[in-house]
């Protein structure tokens, strides 16, 4: 069971990573109305474009890809 936890722990951040991108597609493709924010479409997608940014998305393939290594060393350093 201890050996489980790390690739539940990464198998958790990468679905509500998924459903975190989701959501902000879901957001700036359908904006709230009125009686939420002020903003229309292009607005939205001005505003959630540092999330699609490169350098935010070259830090999270980096920090995948750190842990994924850690993962297999953890894995390799048991057998």
């Amino acid at each position: 069971m201890k050996h489980f936890i790390p690739t539940i722990f990464l198998s958790f951040l990468t679905f509500s990573g998924i459903l975190f991108l989701v959501f902000v597609a879901r957001t700036i493709l359908h904006p709230p109305n009125h009686m939420g924010m002020m903003m229309n479409r292009q607005m939205m997608f001005h505003h959630m474009n540092f999330w699609f940014g490169q350098f935010f998305g070259i830090f999270l393939i980096a920090l995948g890809a750190g842990l994924l290594l850690l993962l297999i060393s953890g894995f390799l350093k048991k057998k």
